[in-house]
């Protein structure tokens, strides 16, 4: 079973940091998913000023894309909910492949989006819930 978390560990978020080629920063956030104890996936943001920026974003990818889905989506939530965040935005620094597979999923990535829109609008019809 797959359990999703936000990180509270600096340790650990140091570990997801060098997994993703990246020096640790004050403020960066992360989401990470487990299954059976051991580490599937993580995404990596700052939630600052209003906006979520995606930094990093990684999975087994044998555990599919939804995993990607839940990991972003939970990090949405938490910067909407715990940190008032309205829009996010995907760093240009996330690999072209992980960029390329977001708007099969309902992301805009050519730049900030709406956070509320995102999770009241129907990706297929446009029409709201």
């Amino acid at each position: 079973m797959l359990a999703l978390s936000h990180i509270d560990d600096e340790d650990l978020m140091e570990e997801f940091c060098a997994m993703a080629g990246m020096l640790y920063a004050p403020g960066l956030e992360g989401y990470a998913a487990f299954d059976r104890g051991e580490t599937v996936g993580y995404c990596l943001f700052f939630a600052k000023n209003g906006e979520l920026e995606v930094v990093s974003c990684s999975w087994e990818e044998t555990l599919g894309l939804g995993l990607c889905d839940g990991l972003l989506r939970a990090a949405l939530d938490f910067a909407q909910r715990q940190r008032g965040c309205e829009t996010a935005v995907f760093s240009a620094a996330l690999p072209r492949d992980v960029l390329e597979k977001l708007p099969s999923l309902g992301y805009f990535t050519g730049g900030p989006f709406s956070i509320t829109d995102f999770f009241t609008g129907c990706k297929h019809c446009g029409d709201t819930v």
